[in-house]
């Protein structure tokens, strides 16, 4: 599944897909691994853009 522009707010991951682009909340990087983890086994993809926020 891919985000588009009528993207969906993840608050339980702790992070926002907005047009496929992942915006860490900054009190929230130290968990940001095993959130794109959780997206992932959710059958979630994280674009280009998205992957940079990944440590």
């Amino acid at each position: 599944m891919k985000f588009d522009v009528n993207d969906i707010r993840f608050s339980e991951f702790g992070f926002h897909y907005y047009r496929g682009i992942c915006k860490l909340k900054l009190s929230q990087k130290a968990s940001a691994n095993l959130d794109f983890n959780k997206a992932k086994e959710s059958g979630y993809e994280l674009d280009e853009e998205a992957k940079k926020y990944k440590q």
